[in-house]
């Protein structure tokens, strides 16, 4: 059947459920579409050419709709998967299903003609020097973006955070006036603490002025007692060979700080967290355990921070300044002496602790992100001009996609709302018992059109809550593999050295296995030597009590 024909179908079901039409004959002349085969489709005695084929695609609808979900967030996100991740999630998505069968050669092919808003491009690496032209539109894709998340999901405020790290030099002050001696100079030289150490601080602010608890980094192989005392602060840290941030580190910060003191875990809403596009921020795992989590990360375009991050804008100036001068206070008292790792804790905890909600607001607000005015950051003075004369003013902001406005949420009756909830997908079980009840109490009789076109409704609705938690559960063992294979690769094998059967160093695969394999014999012969001796115990202790009670 024409896609044209089918249009028309549609139009013409369109028109007897709202009444336009007065009858099937009517409706199929207006619409020039067959009376017979509209009655039918009306009915719900067939289905159209798609719906009828669907029981062939080794992916259901809302499986392809959750891939597709999950391909344009990564692409939007500057992380366009390519054709084989796409396809080992897919597999993961029907290995929950039950089917472990491969994928053909065209499956992609077919994927991407049932899905049109997915498509084959080319990806290319972008120089950071080459964005410089195009600065303007990427800022406004990105406060589209920003825009369209916040009004579909209806992100509060205090749901909305940004987080970067800042970096400072344990015992290095500021500049200042001084009183020294007048010899035509203008300047003299201070002499700052010898320590010098960089730390790494990971700070994250939402957009009412609430803070999390600060990750500090020191520089270090491992944490030590003496780093600490009684007055510094319950924060988290960490330490690493050159006091900067890691990937393992970012990914323990999302894990056990943000989603753990940040995000809400006795309900359901929606988050956004804006960060930069640093290699620490975009694991899988991060991506997974965050969509888990309604939480929605938004990355910032490159070299932008200064137009778009709140804390560059406002936090992280007054808080390093307050810090060094502290440490100032510190170093002239005490003839510049070594800050140690707890003084520096000291001067940075009293700094952290002035600042002002006013002063994190302020960041937001000259951001555009909270109150949302984009032009704030599209006209600052910082933004390179999009033409050559420089005195050109850059066009107003105007949303590329308008607020998503749910209809549903717009019901002012019960009964409307007793409808929404009946025709929802159910969740868990509680909802699944409501659905059933309020079918069984309907007065639409079983056997007729509406009563069966109602039960099509609620075994459509079951099939697509039991294909979402199969993707969803995909996804979770797609995390999972992805840490086992980390695991894997930190593990410390027991090690024996490796020498061919003459006793050279140059050696081959099948010397290596040989010693793998001596290796793993060896392990069996002590796991059955423990067996034996902890068998033997045993019957020793059973002999000892029969003859203790005899």
């Amino acid at each position: 059947m024409s896609s044209l024909n089918e249009k028309n179908l549609s139009l013409a079901i369109a028109s007897l459920e709202n009444g336009e039409s007065p009858s099937i004959a009517k409706a199929a002349l207006a619409f020039n579409v067959n009376r017979t085969t509209l009655s039918r489709r009306y009915k719900g005695q067939t289905l159209c050419h798609e719906e009828s084929h669907q029981h062939l695609q080794r992916l259901s609808p809302p499986q392809e709709k959750y891939l597709t979900d999950w391909i344009i967030d990564l692409d939007r996100r500057g992380l366009p998967p390519s054709y084989l991740r796409v396809k080992e999630m897919a597999k993961r998505i029907l290995h929950e299903s039950g089917d472990d069968e491969d994928l053909g050669a065209n499956w992609i092919r077919g994927y991407r003609k049932r899905n049109p808003s997915i498509t084959s491009l080319l990806g290319v690496r972008l120089d950071h020097k080459r964005v410089d032209g195009t600065q303007y539109d990427i800022m406004k894709t990105f406060y589209d973006r920003f825009h369209e998340i916040q009004a579909r999901y209806k992100v509060k405020p205090q749901n909305i955070w940004n987080v970067d790290e800042t970096g400072l030099h344990a015992g290095r002050g500021s500049n200042g006036r001084v009183l020294g001696e007048n010899r035509g100079k203008k300047r003299t030289f201070k002499r700052d603490p010898e320590v010098r150490e960089w730390v790494t601080v990971i700070e994250c602010i939402n957009a009412v002025g609430g803070r999390i608890r600060p990750f500090v980094i020191f520089k270090g192989q491992e944490i030590q007692n003496t780093w600490f005392n009684a007055e510094s602060p319950a924060w988290r840290y960490t330490c690493s060979m050159n006091g900067w941030t890691s990937n393992d580190i970012g990914k323990d910060w999302v894990m056990n700080s943000f989603l753990k003191e940040a995000v809400s875990t006795t309900n359901h809403t929606h988050s956004i967290l804006v960060m930069d596009n640093h290699a620490s921020h975009t694991s899988l795992e991060i991506e997974i355990e965050c969509k888990l989590r309604n939480v929605h990360i938004i990355f910032l375009p490159p070299h932008s921070s200064h137009i778009l991050q709140p804390l560059d804008l406002s936090y992280f100036g007054p808080l390093k300044a307050k810090c060094r001068n502290f440490i100032n206070s510190i170093s002239e008292l005490t003839d510049a002496q070594p800050i140690k790792k707890w003084r520096f804790l000291e001067a940075y905890s009293t700094a952290w602790n002035s600042i002002t909600i006013n002063t994190i607001l302020s960041g937001w607000s000259a951001a555009g992100l909270h109150p949302f005015d984009p032009n704030r950051g599209l006209n600052s003075s910082f933004m390179r001009d999009l033409r050559a004369n420089k005195r050109a003013e850059l066009p107003l902001y105007t949303p590329s996609l308008p607020p998503a406005i749910n209809s549903a949420e717009t019901a002012e009756t019960a009964e409307t709302a007793e409808q929404i909830s009946y025709m929802s997908t159910p969740k868990h079980q509680r909802q699944l018992h409501t659905m059933l009840r309020l079918y069984e109490k309907s007065n639409v009789g079983k056997d007729t059109t509406a009563g069966r076109a109602l039960f099509r409704e609620i075994k459509y609705k079951l099939g697509r809550s039991i294909n979402a938690s199969q993707a969803e559960i995909a996804q979770l063992k797609d995390a999972l593999h992805q840490k086992e294979c980390e695991l894997e690769a930190q593990m410390q094998k027991k090690r024996k050295r490796v020498r061919n059967t003459d006793g050279g160093r140059v050696v081959e695969m099948e010397d290596i296995e040989r010693v793998n394999q001596e290796l793993h014999q060896k392990e069996q012969e002590d796991k059955a030597r423990r067996a034996a001796q902890e068998a033997e115990e045993a019957a020793m202790n059973i002999h000892t009590w029969q003859l203790d009670n005899y």
